[in-house]
């Protein structure tokens, strides 16, 4: 059942399915109804079994989407030029640029779970469950069936709760009442949200659902509402707010979130604006701490349904996945400041709501995907396949293809799992491969007596960084160096460190030394890189050096704990470049890059044929990049007399330069200049002894790039 968590009577409310733009095929009428009541992994297993593209290309990447597996969705979408797929095309761009942060939100399963019955919970203090006898299918305007709520106190048996349960239980059986999402305790007063069909003696009500009080005595409609609207989902923040969700007038359409002042019940509710509210729902407010959290089934702001979304610093955010999902995730329910549980409807879309433990963890354990494979070939296609955590709880599941393989989207890592295959027998000893996004193998299992494969999953750096060196291979790299300290513990060594670029992708990883001291050699230029480490706290500081060693930066956390360094500031003139691998970089016209050596004979300015190669790929960055010229500067060691390096390193410019014009490269596009041994980068002077790589480090030349007039 889809779009029913609001759980409330809207009378011009549509429950609607989704927009697919062609009529389907008689054979696959099947498949969008499937789609059109939220259950994706079965609409995912009917392609698996009868054909993946047996429907067509845009209906299997539509079910790829559904299933989280984005890009693969947008490799089946390849060359298809309909408005369909390009809307389709969009949605997936606009999910895939959901939940880039520092933190994310691993899930585990709480609660009862059993498929008849239906589960939400409230603000009391606790998790509480409501758990319904009976579930229709009917949608809005208004259910008809009857319905008898149970209410399970687990953790919460004080007084005032066992008066409560023996109060509404009397209040269910003969008032015909229909309680909804939405109760929070305040002073000993509790507020509900409920539809009263048959209302209690001398009590005002409500024609639809509203806010009531209970103060162990007495049940009151809130003296402000008026019979303009719904109103639901109370919650009071610290500084006695009452924020709750209602389409009463004045909103931006649907549900829209306000606030009241407690103390000042006879004013006007106020709408929390436009950064929260939209033309779609919005509802469920949990307050955490300065932010709140709330829930919205804007589309342009969600992955798939109704989504988690963080209010924080006049900005509202989809913190992604595992949070959100392409189903229902709703009634977000915070702990001491915290988010500490949802409901969600990702594994049971027709029948149950599950409650779930939300826990922050660094985005840097995220794997968006994980996929796996089974050496048996008597398993067939469409045969389910189990993830459960380290309690035996389900966690997801999905179907083997043709292939004998499977995909899991969004797994944390730093967990223990097991891969359980619901109904096909495997044999003891049968193996079963995991692999990468990218199909690098990352973990060989061996099923157990038991049918099942059990494996601690590490974390992505341990599987990718390990089998690469951090170097790119790209002339264009940059070295990053700095030192971490902190202001209670001094320099901190041996500690491991991850670079991640401005897309918040990890590119590479080193260790401090003795001094604190680390650095990221021929890494890709970005405009900026994050720095995460598992013993970064607040009091942690990053000092960044320059090749010369001097600290040209300090930085220290963000209020979100991050460690940012932004290389190049607003005031650079920044240079966006396609570097010999078609791979985008930031550079600014400030940025020295290193050639490889380019040989030449000895106290020679002709090249010999090996430096052919190295300046090729400066070519292909220039034939790639009209919008950009370059300066070369020659630099040589202190050998020699300063006059005749001066000579022959502008001699060795201009014969680059001229083997750049021959192939291809406009001569109004390069300029040069030789230095001899003027701008050395080391003590390698005249009359200072040195070793021959350190003469080296001087024998160079380099490139800057700046924007072609």
């Amino acid at each position: 059942m889809r779009s029913l968590h609001l759980a409330i009577a809207l009378f011009f409310f549509f429950v609607g399915g989704h927009s697919y733009g062609q009529e389907p095929s008689n054979d696959c009428t099947e498949l969008v109804e499937l789609l059109d009541h939220g259950k994706y992994k079965s609409a995912y297993r009917q392609l698996i079994v009868n054909g993946e593209y047996s429907c067509g290309n845009y209906r299997y990447a539509e079910v790829l989407k559904w299933n989280g597996r984005y890009e693969e969705a947008l490799e089946v979408l390849q060359g298809m030029k309909s408005d369909e797929a390009a809307e389709l095309r969009q949605e997936l761009e606009n999910s895939l640029g959901i939940g880039k942060k520092a933190e994310l939100y691993s899930i585990r399963a709480f609660g009862k779970d059993d498929s008849t019955s239906k589960t939400i919970f409230a603000h009391l203090g606790a998790p509480i469950l409501m758990r319904t006898e009976q579930i229709e299918t009917s949608f809005f305007p208004r259910k008809t069936v009857e319905k008898k709520t149970f209410f399970d106190f687990s953790g919460a048996d004080s007084v005032f709760f066992k008066e409560f349960n023996r109060e509404f239980a009397q209040v269910q059986e003969t008032h015909r009442v229909q309680f909804s999402a939405g109760w929070i305790t305040n002073d000993s007063i509790l507020y509900y949200t409920a539809f009263y069909q048959a209302p209690l003696a001398s009590m005002r009500y409500h024609t639809d659902f509203a806010i009531y009080t209970w103060d162990g005595k007495k049940h009151k409609l809130l003296s402000w509402i008026g019979n303009d609207g719904v109103y639901a989902h109370p919650t009071i923040t610290k500084d006695g707010w009452l924020i709750f969700s209602s389409n009463r007038e004045g909103g931006f359409g649907g549900m829209d979130l306000w606030k009241i002042n407690l103390s000042t019940e006879a004013g006007k509710p106020m709408n929390l604006g436009e950064i929260v509210n939209s033309e779609f729902d919005e509802f469920n407010p949990a307050e955490a701490g300065d932010s709140l959290y709330f829930v919205t089934n804007d589309p342009n702001r969600s992955i798939g349904g109704e989504d988690v979304l963080l209010l924080h610093d006049g900005s509202s955010t989809n913190p992604g996945k595992p949070l959100n999902s392409e189903s229902d995730d709703f009634n977000p329910y915070t702990v001491n400041g915290d988010l500490a549980f949802i409901n969600t409807d990702r594994l049971y879309p027709d029948s149950l709501d599950l409650i779930v433990k939300v826990k922050p963890f660094k985005s840097r354990l995220l794997f968006d995907i994980i996929h796996g494979e089974v050496n048996n070939d008597e398993i067939a296609a469409g045969e389910k396949v189990e993830l459960l955590d380290s309690e035996g709880k389900l966690l997801d599941y999905t179907y083997l293809n043709q292939n004998g393989r499977f995909t899991f989207t969004s797994i944390k890592g730093l967990e223990n799992y097991t891969i359980s295959f619901a109904e096909a027998v495997l044999n003891e000893g049968d193996k079963v491969l995991l692999f990468d996004k990218n199909y690098g193998l990352m973990e060989e299992l061996e099923v157990d007596k038991s049918g099942q494969a059990r494996f601690e999953l590490l974390t992505p750096e341990d599987y990718y960084l390990e089998k690469q060196i951090n170097q790119d291979e790209s002339i264009l790299s940059v070295d990053i160096a700095g030192m971490l300290s902190s202001s209670n513990k001094g320099p901190q060594k041996g500690v491991e460190i991850f670079l991640q670029d401005s897309e918040g992708n990890t590119i590479a990883k080193a260790f401090t030394n003795e001094e604190g001291e680390f650095v990221f050699e021929q890494v890709r230029p970005d405009e900026a890189y994050s720095f995460e480490s598992a013993v970064v706290d607040m009091n942690s500081e990053i000092r960044i050096f320059n090749q010369n060693g001097e600290v040209i930066e300090s930085i220290i956390p963000t209020g979100s704990g991050e460690l940012v360094y932004v290389r190049l500031k607003d005031s650079d003139k920044i240079i966006t470049i396609s570097n010999e691998k078609n791979v985008t970089v930031k550079v600014a016209v400030e940025d020295k890059f290193n050639l490889p050596p380019i040989y030449f004979q000895r106290n020679e300015f002709v090249m010999s044929d090996r430096a052919g190669s190295v300046l090729d790929e400066l070519i292909s960055i220039l034939k790639g990049n009209g919008h950009v010229s370059i300066i070369l500067a020659g630099h040589t060691d202190s050998k020699g007399k300063a006059q005749y390096n001066l000579m022959l390193s502008e001699k060795r410019i201009q014969s680059v330069k001229q083997y750049l014009i021959k192939h291809g490269i406009e001569s109004e596009r390069i300029t040069g200049q030789g230095y001899g041994e003027t701008r050395l980068v080391n003590k390698c002077s005249d009359g200072v002894e040195c070793s021959e790589e350190e003469h080296a480090e001087n024998r160079r030349i380099e490139v800057q790039f700046k924007s072609k007039k």
